[in-house]
C-alpha cells in the first residue's frame, strides 16, 4: 500500500497575506492583482504548467495514482473566466490533478491547504506534502524516492533534493537554449515533509520558510538526482526584481556560471516534457487576440 502523497502549487493566487511572491510586494493592490491576472502572464503560466510540470509527473517511473497522489493547484478564486475553463481543460487528462480556488482573504492560503489535506488523508494516516511551482518540473525518480521515506521512521522530517538542474527558456525560441547543474540544499523547489494529521506540523507550509526548515525538523537532505528542473525566464518571479535588460541579463549569466553545463539532449533522460506547442497557442487559448 502506497503512502498518500499530496503536492501543492500555487498557481496565480492573490493574497492579502504579504504576496505569494516577489511580484506581489510592495505594489498596491490593484496593480499587483493586475500583475498576477494579466493575460499574458497566464497564457505563459498554462503553458509551463502544460508542457512541464504535469508531464514531468504523469511520466514518474512510479505512475501517480489518483489513490494515493494528488495535485493541488492553489488557484486564485478571480481567475478571470476564459482563463479558467483553459487550466480545467489542461487539467482534465489528469485525475490526480486538482483545481482548489483561494479567496484573497487573510489566511484564506492556509486554509485551503488544510482543506485539502483533510479531504485526501484520513485522521490516522501518515502522508507526504511536497511543494512545487508551475514554471518547474520533476525528475522521473521523484515519487519513487518519496515513497521510500514514507513510514513512522521519517515521521516529523523535512525532505530536501539539493541536486537538480537550472534550465533558461527562451520566449523568442519556445524552447531551452541553457542548462547546467544546480546544487541548492533546503530548495524549496520538490522540498517534502512527512507528516500526520494528528501532529501540531502536519505539512509542508507548516514546517516554516525553505531556508530555515532544518531549524524546526529533522532534515533529510538527499543526494539523488537531479530531482528537479528549475525554469528560469524574463517573466519568473527570481527575476521580476531586474530593473532592465542589462541587469535580467547580468544576473542570468551569473546564476549560469555557477553551474556545470548540461547538454540539451540530457533533458529527456531525467524529465518527462512536452514542449512541442508555443506559449502563443495558450494565449489564443484564453481569448488574448494577436
Amino acid at each position: 500500500m502506497q503512502t498518500k502523497i499530496l503536492g501543492f502549487c500555487r498557481y496565480s493566487v492573490i493574497t492579502h497575506d504579504g504576496g505569494a511572491w516577489k511580484v506581489g510586494k510592495n505594489q498596491p493592490w490593484d496593480d499587483y492583482r493586475a500583475t498576477v491576472l494579466d493575460p499574458e502572464r497566464l497564457a505563459k503560466r498554462l503553458y509551463f504548467l502544460q508542457h512541464m510540470l504535469l508531464p514531468s509527473i504523469a511520466g514518474q517511473t512510479l505512475p501517480p495514482a489518483p489513490d494515493w497522489f494528488r495535485l493541488c493547484l492553489l488557484v486564485s478564486d478571480q481567475l478571470p473566466s476564459q482563463a479558467q475553463a483553459a487550466l480545467m481543460d489542461v487539467v482534465a487528462g489528469y485525475p490526480w490533478c486538482q483545481v482548489v480556488p483561494v479567496s484573497a482573504e487573510r489566511g484564506a492560503l492556509g486554509k485551503a491547504v488544510n482543506q485539502a489535506l483533510k479531504a485526501f488523508v484520513e485522521e490516522d494516516d501518515l502522508f507526504i506534502t511536497f511543494r512545487i511551482d508551475d514554471d518547474d518540473a520533476l525528475g522521473k525518480r521523484y515519487l519513487e524516492h518519496l515513497q521510500s521515506y514514507g513510514s513512522e521512521t521519517f515521521r516529523g522530517h523535512a525532505i530536501s533534493f539539493p541536486f537538480g538542474y537550472k534550465a533558461w527558456f527562451d520566449h523568442a525560441e519556445d524552447r531551452y537554449t541553457r542548462v547546467a547543474e544546480h546544487w541548492q540544499p533546503k530548495i524549496a523547489l520538490g522540498l517534502a515533509y512527512v507528516g500526520h494529521r494528528r501532529d501540531k506540523v502536519q505539512h509542508v507550509f507548516q514546517a516554516g520558510g525553505h531556508n530555515q526548515v532544518d531549524r524546526r525538523s529533522p532534515l533529510l537532505t538527499l543526494p539523488a538526482g537531479p530531482m528537479y528542473l528549475r525554469t528560469f525566464h524574463q517573466d519568473n518571479d527570481v527575476l521580476s526584481v531586474a530593473k532592465n535588460p542589462k541587469q535580467l541579463a547580468n544576473s542570468v549569466e551569473q546564476r549560469f556560471a555557477e553551474g556545470e553545463p548540461v547538454a540539451l539532449a540530457g533533458l529527456d533522460k531525467h524529465f518527462s516534457l512536452s514542449l512541442a506547442a508555443a506559449p502563443s497557442d495558450e494565449l489564443n487559448a484564453i481569448g488574448v487576440k494577436q
